[in-house]
């Protein structure tokens, strides 16, 4: 591959997009693994683990919800990944989706004290 082709490459429509999507389907299991441990590290997730919501108040969002982003997240991923490059847009629409959702992912698994 000469120089010529790789700048052409790395101008292609779309690659952007591309390289945003790999990277948010490569963190988002870690990131949801890291966001329960240090939902659960607390004094009060621990209590809230060990003892249930009767006796300390635990707001629990729904399970449905967080699978939803979970799932929601996983198939914007794929979207922009298949997408073909000339739709560079909707690329970018997927994966901006798809960081939205885990973001909001990981905000309600760590509110799961609050």
């Amino acid at each position: 591959m000469t120089a010529t082709t790789r700048n052409a490459a790395a101008r292609e429509p779309g690659h952007n997009s591309t390289v945003w999507a790999a990277v948010g389907l490569g963190l988002l299991l870690p990131m949801v693994i890291g966001c329960w441990l240090l939902a659960l590290s607390t004094q009060h997730g621990t209590q809230c683990v060990m003892y249930g919501d009767y006796y300390q108040d635990c707001h629990q969002g729904s399970g449905d919800v967080l699978y939803g982003f979970f799932f929601a997240s996983v198939a914007a991923g794929v979207s922009a990944l298949v997408l073909p490059r000339r739709w560079a847009s909707a690329r970018a629409g997927a994966a901006a989706l798809q960081w939205a959702a885990q973001a909001l992912l990981a905000f309600l698994i760590l509110a799961f004290n609050s």
